[in-house]
């Protein structure tokens, strides 16, 4: 497994994918790669006999302690945003998101939801944190579409 785990996000996007794919409620392809990473990033909350994320436990614990364990936690943190702005960049690339979207700020708005679904579903439950996350994921992606 890589340093990704299940947040890898395979394929490419295919023209008509964000923002026409029937059965949504955004309409967001589920085999896009930002919407695959989406929907796997959710899977992986679902770790409740592990405690969780580790790249977050990680982060907590090692972000202001300067060494060698935070230098390589910020890498691999720097490379998976990279992977989340290339899958957006594709997007954009294939007419599905506004040409003037920043693909880093996307990618941050994404990484903000999967943040919350992680801290909601230890506090409150992960059917309701994943339902609201999709849901938030869906208004991104709204929010980012091109006008037609």
């Amino acid at each position: 497994m890589s340093w990704a785990g299940p947040c890898a996000a395979p394929g490419s996007p295919r023209p008509g994918c964000w923002t026409r794919a029937p059965g949504s409620t955004s309409g967001a392809c589920p085999t896009s790669p930002s919407n695959a990473a989406f929907a796997n990033w959710a899977g992986w909350v679902r770790h409740e006999k592990d405690g969780g994320c580790l790249f977050l436990a990680a982060a907590s614990e090692y972000d202001d302690r300067p060494g060698p364990i935070r230098d390589r936690l910020l890498a691999l943190e720097a490379a998976w945003r990279e992977q989340l702005a290339r899958a957006v960049q594709q997007a954009i690339d294939a007419g599905e998101l506004d040409a003037s979207t920043d693909p880093a700020q996307f990618a941050f708005e994404m990484y903000a939801i999967a943040l919350a679904i992680h801290h909601d579903a230890g506090l409150t439950g992960y059917v309701g944190a994943v339902a609201r996350g999709q849901r938030a994921f869906e208004r991104l992606i709204r929010g980012y579409a091109p006008a037609r």
